[in-house]
């Protein structure tokens, strides 16, 4: 899979992919929920952008430990990830650490700008606070996901 770029991947096959990155990037992964869509892919992507589209919508009582484990959930039923930036190819620490995630459970990774998708790429850097395994782990049983 590491030598198939993403436009063979997303051409060739069909099945499921999760979109990661900053919910700043709403119209991008609008973007590429509708490509992906119309090369037969089932996307999933978070329910809540914050950043964004959601910016002034009460958050009072919401459990965004819950929705992160959606989100892992997600990425654990994907067939890949798409992780979606902008020409800034900004990611933060969560995006991060679901792109390690998804390398963890040998998912493709492929990034898309807002216009390209793009072939896999190692990971440049973890955030500080889960450099170490064990705080991967408690970080992932705190939001309820076992046996990584």
């Amino acid at each position: 899979m590491s030598n198939v770029s993403a436009s063979q991947f997303f051409a060739e096959g069909s099945g499921m992919v999760t979109l990661c990155g900053s919910s700043r990037f709403y119209r991008e992964c609008m973007e590429a929920n509708r490509a992906l869509t119309f090369q037969n892919w089932i996307v999933l992507m978070c329910g809540n952008w914050e950043h964004s589209y959601h910016k002034d919508a009460d958050t009072v009582g919401l459990n965004y430990d819950l929705i992160k484990a959606l989100h892992f959930q997600k990425i654990m039923e994907s067939d890949a990830i798409v992780v979606v930036s902008d020409s800034s190819f900004y990611y933060g620490d969560s995006t991060i650490l679901e792109i390690a995630f998804a390398k963890l459970r040998n998912k493709p990774v492929f990034y898309f700008d807002g216009k390209t998708f793009s072939g896999v790429e190692p990971i440049i850097r973890m955030p500080d606070r889960y450099s170490d395994r064990s705080l991967i782990d408690s970080f992932f049983t705190s939001i309820g996901i076992k046996n990584l």
